[in-house]
């Protein structure tokens, strides 16, 4: 296991056996992330980031920004409020 704290936030996305093939989240300041080191783990500066590889994997442009695919604020430091979200139109 490999161990590391935070000193800045940013979204992790690694390949953790999922129904989705993968996991994704956001990483508060001092959080202490533990690793298994057969999972990759890829960071993320941006949330715009993060969507865009979330979308790729999963062959749906959009995919990751829709209500019920994106991540919650907080930890998402970027606020949005998942009560006044609308999908947008396709």
């Amino acid at each position: 296991m490999s161990h590391l704290v935070n000193t800045k936030p940013f979204y992790i996305l690694n390949n953790v056996p999922t129904e989705l093939g993968f996991q994704y989240s956001a990483s508060p300041i001092g959080t202490e992330l533990i690793c298994d080191p057969r999972y990759v783990l890829q960071e993320y500066d941006t949330e715009d980031e993060l969507a865009v590889a979330v979308d790729a994997l999963v062959g749906e442009d959009g995919w990751y920004y829709k209500c019920e695919n994106r991540i919650i604020s907080p930890p998402n430091p970027n606020e949005w409020n998942p009560g006044d979200c609308v999908d947008p139109e396709p």
